[in-house]
């Protein structure tokens, strides 16, 4: 028994580390993003786009790269389920390998992770000075 629980806390870290390192990925991709597009979202702020408006477009964005991944991660997990419940049975206790409340809240975690990646550099688009980023170039 101390053998499974060994290898269901490693796996259990392994999985935590991963969706750190996803959220860290898609923070650094929004990030570079909002650099990339400074000048447009200061012209955009000009114009008369709220902060508000800009920070939601661009949170927006992160969430719609997210739901593509978890969108292609169930279509792998489609073609992979009938392998993981021949496989992994012994890993699973009580859930089946197409449990949908199990990929149902997956899902919606890696949804709520990445909405907080997103959103952060979403903020800081929101508070570009648009004087700033037309003098900028």
């Amino acid at each position: 028994m101390a053998r499974l629980a060994f290898v269901i806390l490693v796996l259990g870290g392994g999985a935590v580390l991963t969706l750190l390192l996803g959220a860290v990925g898609l923070y650094g991709v929004m990030a570079y993003l909002v650099t990339l597009r400074r000048r447009e979202l200061g012209i955009r702020i000009a114009l008369g786009a709220t902060p508000r408006g800009i920070a939601a477009a661009t949170t927006g964005q992160g969430l719609a790269l997210a739901a593509g991944g978890v969108l292609g991660g169930l279509g792998l997990f489609a073609v992979a389920a009938r392998f993981i419940s021949v496989f992994l049975r012994v890993f699973l206790f009580g859930v089946r390998p197409w449990d949908p409340v199990a990929l149902a809240g997956a899902a919606l975690g890696l949804i709520a992770v990445a909405a907080l990646a997103s959103w952060i550099p979403g903020r800081r688009a929101g508070r570009v000075d648009p004087a700033e980023a037309l003098r900028a170039d």
